[in-house]
């Protein structure tokens, strides 16, 4: 049942996100997991990728470059399948203004204008704080935290965690906290939520999956010549 997938995933999430991971243990291979609490929409996703940490952590890299410089001209690919969509769900319009990034005190600012369909577009400037850290174990981990509101938004933290489970094999984990303004929040339900952010959660940690494993299929390829 899907509410079975659901609470596996995130058990597994918490135990491979956890400080002292064991490189060894077994993790499920995707799962993702919503649930909306005390006014914040939590999302977690876990997923394996068949391809070696080194492989994985460049693809994280080049995120975390994109983000400083141009997020939706240098990160179009992390962006795939996630417009032009059908049936329940929504069209969701996100479109760049602008990115300043202070390297010296992890500060973040990012002009977006943000909309949803049927909806006249904002232009919104998020301010955060952009982090990179790699632990002792070898977990990599990328995080955004806002440190102001917006109007649409009190609060947005996402966290990127990168592991290592065998040679071949790496982990990667997603889990983002989101907290809507009282207005917005009126409207945003759980399944609108559902429709509009949790299955773009997780199709940017597909796309990361799919970029990995592409890389990895062609550094092999070359390596074969």
């Amino acid at each position: 049942m899907r509410w079975i997938r659901y609470i596996l995933s995130l058990l597994a999430l918490q135990f491979i996100c956890m400080a002292n991971f064991s490189q060894t243990m077994d993790v499920s291979p995707v799962g993702t997991f919503s649930e909306y609490k005390d006014g914040i929409f939590h999302t977690s996703c876990v997923m394996e990728i068949n391809a070696p940490y080194h492989v994985v952590k460049s693809v994280y890299l080049s995120i975390v470059e994109g983000m400083k410089s141009s997020p939706t001209k240098d990160l179009d690919w992390a962006f795939q399948n996630m417009s032009k969509t059908t049936g329940s769900r929504e069209e969701f319009l996100l479109r760049e203004e602008g990115v300043v990034y202070n390297p010296q005190s992890n500060k973040y600012q990012l002009k977006l204008k943000i909309g949803l369909k049927d909806h006249e577009p904002g232009l919104y400037t998020i301010n955060a704080n952009l982090k990179t850290q790699t632990y002792q174990n070898g977990k990599y981990e990328i995080s955004f935290r806002t440190t102001q509101k917006i109007k649409i938004m009190n609060s947005c933290g996402i966290t990127l965690h990168l592991m290592q489970k065998d040679a071949n094999t790496s982990v990667v984990c997603l889990h983002s906290d989101m907290s809507f303004s009282w207005l917005f929040n009126i409207f945003f339900t759980e399944k609108r939520y559902k429709n509009v952010l949790e299955w773009r959660l997780e199709q940017f940690l597909i796309n990361v999956k799919n970029r990995s494993e592409s890389h990895h299929k062609m550094v092999k390829t070359v390596n074969t010549l």
